[in-house]
Parts: structure tokens; C-alpha cells; sequence
């Protein structure tokens, strides 16, 4: 077959498809009328049906509501006649009950009057029986009354002769309590008299000690003084102020023996202003060089406590302290390993809320008054590890 003639059967076959295709859409646009005329009289007949039926429930609840109003007249027909005859039973059974009430008032009546009759009796007998029992009772009194007479005397006369041996008996006993009150106030005034002169022996010793121990203090105080300017020496010497004084003044090694005493802690060696240069990135990630500087350091092979001591205590200082202990071991690599604590020392507080925040972050509070240095952290208290 040649190629002109598939062209023309292709073509012949394409012609069909293009009836076929038309003649589908013409089908389904009439199919579209057909639904829509279709559904308008569906709709028209459900108005039609709904309207009917409304019609027949307004019919049928007229018939039900005649019906109820007919049911409700029969019901109080048959109401009214149930209470007439109920008026009727009730007037009955009150009548039996005025009757009944009658008779038994008079059944009372009778038996009211025999009740008195007997009580009457029995009244009489017990007027016979207490006239008997009193003269009985008279009888035994006065018996009785005879034997309390002669009881009487003889306990008079036994009362008469017991007094006159008590008295006898009180005299012979005043007379030996006055022989030993006279003993016992001269081993009172004895006691006295060595009670004085031991308390005035006491008097002398105490005096004797307290020379003793004021002597002692003033020797203190001296080897404190030196001790004192050695530090400020070490410092540094005449040209120190009087912050880096105090600095020096309250950590002595007085805190190392505060520190030790917690679980865990163990510090040997102190030393005083450190100051030491490192690296850190900014921001930036720009490497910059820093100085890191603190006031004492207590430390040994586990644990190091670094130390802040000021004068005047703030809220401000225990802040920067705080921001310091966090980049500790950045600044000191060979303590990185250790377990880090911190301590605030000073002489005296501006601000509550520094000993609180101190308090908060656990860090050791030691007020110093020279030559005395006071841990005054709340009971209690555990130091926190610093975490960096």
C-alpha cells in the first residue's frame, strides 16, 4: 500500500474520531439539560410533598389537641366524683373515729377513778409503814445518841491526855532545834568565812590570769603587726595602696585552715596578687591578649580557691569577681585540672545583697578584723565548684 493511501485512512479514521467526538458532546450537553429539567421537578414536587405534609401535621395536631382537651374534661369528671367519694369515706371514718374517741375517753374515765381508789390505799399503807419506820428510827437515835455520849467522853479524855504528852514532846523537840540552829549558824558563818576567802583567792588567780592573757594579746598583736608588714612589703612596700593593705591583711593563712575544714578541700600553699597575661579569640574569632589578676590563691594538688579581698564589700565586686572565677582556667591552663573554688574576703559590707550573691553562687564569705579571720557563711553551706 502505498503511502498517499494510509495518509487517506489515517485521515478517514481521524474524520470519524471528530464525529464521534462531537456527537458525544452534543449527547452530553442534552444529558445536562435533561438532569437539570429533572432536578427543577424534583424540587418542585418536594415543595409540593413538604407543603402537603405540614398541612396534614397542622390537621392531625388539631385532631390530637381536641382529643387531649376531651381526655383532660373526662379527667376531671372522673376527679371531682373520686373526691366526692373520698369527702364521703373521709366524713365515715371521722365519725367512727369521734365515737371510738368517745368510748375510750370514757374507758379512761373508769379507769382514772380505780387508779385513784388504789393510789388512795396504797397511800394509806404507806403512811402506816412510815409511821412505823420513824418510830423505829426514833427509838434507834436516840440509842444511838447515848452511845455517841459515853464515845465522846471517852475520847475527850484520851484527846486531853494525848495533848498534854504532845506538848511535852514539842518542848523537849524546841528545845533541841534551838541547840541545832545554834550549831548550824556557826558552820554557816564557818562556811562563810571560807567562802570568802576562797573567792577572794579566786579573785586573785583570775586577776593573775587575765594580766596573763592581756600580756599574751599584746605579744599577738606585736608578731601580728610584723607579720603585717612583712605582707604589705611582699605587695609592694611603701608604695602600696591602702586596698592592696587590706587585700594583704585578710588573706592570711588563717583561710587555709577555714577552706580545709569542708569535705574534699585540701590546701597547702598561698600566694598573693597574681597577675598573668593570656590569649583569648574575641568575637571576631580574633586572637587578643589579655591580663587575668587575682588577689591570693590557696591551692594544692586537687583543689585551688582563688581569692577576692577588698576593704568594703559591694554587690559590683562580687560580680566581677564571679565573671573572673569563670575564665580562671583559660587564664591559669595549669590548674585547669583542679577543682576550682572562690572566697570574698573584706572588713566590712556596704550591701546585703553582696553577701547574698555571694552566698547564692557558693562562694566562701570571711570577714576579717585583724589579727581574727571569721568564716560567716549561712549554716550549712556547701562552696560550689566553678564550671568554665
Amino acid at each position: 500500500m502505498s503511502e498517499e493511501n494510509k495518509l487517506a485512512e489515517v485521515n478517514a479514521t481521524l474524520d470519524r474520531f471528530a464525529k464521534l467526538i462531537e456527537e458525544n458532546a452534543r449527547q452530553l450537553a442534552e444529558d445536562r439539560k435533561e438532569a437539570k429539567r429533572l432536578r427543577a421537578e424534583d424540587r418542585k414536587e418536594a415543595k409540593r410533598l413538604r407543603a402537603e405534609d405540614r398541612k396534614e401535621a397542622k390537621r392531625l395536631r388539631a385532631e390530637d389537641l381536641a382529643k387531649e382537651k376531651k381526655r383532660r374534661a373526662e379527667e376531671k369528671k372522673r376527679q371531682a366524683e373520686e373526691l366526692a367519694k373520698e369527702k364521703k369515706r373521709q366524713a365515715e371514718e371521722l365519725a367512727k373515729e369521734k365515737k371510738r374517741q368517745a368510748e375510750e375517753k370514757k374507758r379512761q374515765a373508769e379507769e382514772l377513778a380505780e387508779e385513784k381508789k388504789r393510789q388512795a390505799e396504797e397511800k394509806k399503807l404507806r403512811a402506816e409503814a412510815l409511821a412505823k419506820r420513824r418510830k423505829r428510827r426514833a427509838e434507834a437515835l436516840a440509842k444511838k445518841k447515848k452511845l455517841r455520849a459515853e464515845a465522846l467522853a471517852k475520847k475527850k479524855k484520851l484527846r486531853a491526855e494525848a495533848l498534854a504528852k504532845e506538848k511535852k514532846r514539842q518542848a523537849e523537840e524546841e528545845k533541841l532545834r534551838a541547840e541545832a540552829l545554834a550549831k548550824k549558824k556557826k558552820l554557816r558563818a564557818e562556811a562563810l568565812a571560807k567562802k570568802k576567802k576562797r573567792r577572794a583567792k579566786k579573785l586573785a588567780m583570775e586577776k593573775k590570769q587575765k594580766a596573763e592573757e592581756l600580756a599574751k594579746e599584746k605579744k599577738r598583736q606585736a608578731e601580728w603587726d610584723k607579720r603585717f608588714a612583712n605582707m604589705c612589703d611582699q605587695i609592694g612596700g611603701q608604695g602600696s595602696t591602702i586596698g592592696d593593705i587590706t587585700e594583704a591583711m585578710t588573706v592570711s593563712d588563717n583561710i587555709i585552715d577555714l577552706v580545709n575544714e569542708f569535705e574534699g578541700i585540701e590546701v597547702a600553699n598561698f600566694a598573693f596578687n597574681i597577675r598573668k597575661k593570656y590569649r583569648r579569640n574575641d568575637s571576631n574569632g580574633n586572637s587578643i591578649r589579655k591580663q587575668h589578676e587575682v588577689d591570693g590563691l590557696a591551692d594544692g594538688k586537687k583543689v585551688a580557691v582563688v581569692i577576692e579581698a577588698k576593704t568594703t564589700l559591694t554587690e559590683e565586686y562580687v560580680k566581677r569577681f564571679i565573671n573572673k572565677l569563670a575564665i580562671f582556667r583559660i587564664a591559669y591552663p595549669e590548674h585547669a585540672h583542679k577543682d576550682i573554688y572562690g572566697a570574698v574576703t573584706f572588713v566590712r559590707v556596704r550591701e546585703q545583697q553582696a553577701l547574698d550573691l555571694a552566698e547564692q553562687h557558693g562562694l566562701f564569705i570571711i570577714k576579717t578584723s585583724p589579727p581574727d579571720v571569721k568564716l560567716i557563711n549561712n549554716k550549712g553551706f556547701k562552696p560550689t565548684k566553678i564550671k568554665s
